[in-house]
């Protein structure tokens, strides 16, 4: 049976759960509101740092040889900004295991539609999945200690996964930028990080969608605006103390 490695890229970019707006990325309110509003009130370049992630998106490749995954050349890769495209993309590899990287189960019952929150529930639901690996990022332990126990889903932390004697080998690869949870400043490292495959496979890559650089504010630009909100917000506070 094939093995499809599934690469998230939120799985380094750590996120309080307050932010999470319940998978719902293709809700306007993410492409024109949600990031500039994140920017303007959170210090994103701290609290989104790689320094939280188990190691840097640009050493995915490194990483994955050293707990014994093998890419065979002339692979097909394939890259989106939704991880719903995942559902299509495996269709065509046929049945097979997943490994899928990611900060998320995307198990979520209850949905009609296919979307990031249950393509792995869809695949399943048409005989598509053999084994599924969820590979959690170590930062989410902060957030989500417990495991779900999810049925026929593998759950286990970056730390803790052995795989070097069993030796992976991988028949095929997708790779999503989830741009509703992971900040624009990161774009960059996103194509570093499937550079780290591609100079391996060198295999056919399909785009899903479309992966553009996005705009956002600059540290700084971020920082002053992140001012002008608390004094703003003091100000508020101590106007409405005297009424």
């Amino acid at each position: 049976m094939k093995n499809l490695l599934s690469v998230d890229y939120d799985f380094f970019s750590k996120e309080n759960p307050m932010w999470d707006w319940g998978h719902s990325e293709e809700n306007s309110i993410f492409k024109n509101v949600a990031w500039t509003a994140r920017y303007s009130t959170l210090d994103l370049y701290e609290e989104c740092h790689f320094k939280h992630a188990d190691f840097h998106p640009k050493r995915l490749g490194e990483h994955l040889k050293e707990k014994g995954f093998v890419f065979k050349s002339g692979i097909p890769i394939a890259i989106s900004d939704s991880h719903k495209d995942l559902y299509e993309f495996a269709k065509k590899q046929g049945r097979c295991n997943i490994y899928n990287f990611d900060a998320h189960h995307d198990m979520f019952a209850g949905r009609k539609k296919l979307d990031c929150a249950n393509w792995l529930i869809k695949l399943r639901q048409a005989k598509m999945v053999g084994k599924a690996v969820w590979v959690k990022p170590c930062w989410l332990k902060q957030f989500s200690p417990r495991k779900y126990h999810l049925p026929k889903l593998t759950e286990v932390f970056w730390g803790d996964l052995e795989t070097e004697n069993i030796k992976i080998k991988i028949d095929a690869v997708f790779f999503c930028r989830s741009g509703a949870w992971v900040p624009p400043h990161h774009d960059v490292d996103f194509i570093r990080m499937i550079s780290s495959i591609l100079s391996d496979s060198h295999g056919k890559t399909e785009c899903y969608s479309d992966i553009g650089l996005r705009v956002h504010p600059t540290k700084e630009q971020a920082r002053m605006q992140f001012e002008d909100m608390q004094e703003q917000m003091a100000k508020f506070r101590k106007e409405t103390a005297n009424t």
